[in-house]
């Protein structure tokens, strides 16, 4: 997108401060699949861990007292392998993002805020960041670490223009998203 590579930004991150990336993520993964499957994974000492979870908790079927536990468990488990560790904030559920942004202030975790908007930052569905989005999170994380921002070693090629095409999928991929969101707040009364 707009010639920035397609990273996550967890890779963006890595690559500016010169660490090595290992990834332990599963697309569409809940908190707790986070927790049975994934946490078990982590067995090593690391310099910065990132943990990125609850999207999927509230797309889903959303119980809070089962996110915190899992978001606690997980938290505690980086800490005592990580130097440093950095939660996301949930943009989807401003009540994950409070358990967020309470428990680790408890343990001591940098929170950092994963919200993007606009058809350069986040892609039609609304949940999903792009390339540019990832850079941006990426930014805010090395900022939060006193860091350098990874935007200043980002390659851009070309004009960085989104074409017609692409402001028409975001615009019926942002109503689709909208929609699902009217649908599930109805469901939830």
């Amino acid at each position: 997108m707009a010639g920035v590579p397609a990273l996550g930004w967890p890779q963006w991150l890595a690559d500016s401060l010169g660490l090595s990336y290992t990834r332990y993520g599963l697309g569409g993964a809940t908190s707790s699949v986070i927790v049975d499957k994934l946490l078990p994974r982590v067995r090593t000492r690391y310099a910065v861990g990132v943990l990125n979870m609850g999207t999927n908790d509230a797309l889903g079927k959303w119980d809070a007292t089962v996110f915190e536990q899992n978001f606690g468990l997980a938290a505690e488990t980086l800490v005592s392998h990580c130097d440093k560790v950095l939660a996301l904030t949930v943009p989807v559920s401003a009540e994950a993002t409070e358990i967020i942004r309470r428990v680790a202030a408890d343990l001591g975790v940098l929170v950092i805020d994963a919200e993007v908007r606009g058809p350069r930052l986040l892609k039609p569905d609304g949940v999903h960041p792009t390339a540019l989005g990832h850079l941006a999170i990426a930014d805010r994380a090395a900022e939060a670490l006193g860091a350098q921002l990874p935007s200043g070693s980002a390659v851009q090629q070309g004009q960085g223009r989104l074409g017609a095409g692409y402001h028409l999928g975001y615009a019926v991929g942002s109503s689709r998203s909208a929609m699902r969101k009217v649908a599930k707040l109805a469901l939830r009364r």
